[in-house]
């Protein structure tokens, strides 16, 4: 590795470690102040009524659509299977000039 590479990968490494850092920090000062507000204010997180008292609700879910059916056809291995017939075509082209191919004599 060169010196430049060196330099850019411990540049690299020190901009992802500050990143991080920076994560940590402000994470950690997210919880702080979602912990003050629960604490300053208690009784907006009290439940308005007795669950007891709440009546069953019943939900109907509508059913699953039934899957397409995918039929699988099994194809002989490649040792059984017909081998498909090919034509092969052979063009001759004469060459310039004759025919030892090295143009006008």
């Amino acid at each position: 590795m060169n010196s430049i590479h060196r330099t850019g990968v411990a540049i690299a490494g020190l901009m992802a470690i500050a990143v991080m850092a920076t994560a940590v920090f402000l994470q950690g000062g997210a919880r702080d102040t979602v912990a003050q507000a629960a604490a300053a204010d208690p009784a907006a997180y009290a439940p308005t009524s007795d669950p007891t008292s709440l009546d069953t609700q019943t939900i109907y879910v509508n059913p699953a659509e039934t899957p397409k059916v995918v039929t699988v056809v099994h194809t002989p291995p490649p040792g059984k299977r017909a081998k498909p017939t090919q034509q092969v075509i052979h063009i001759t082209v004469p060459a310039p000039g004759g025919d030892d191919g090295e143009g006008d004599d």
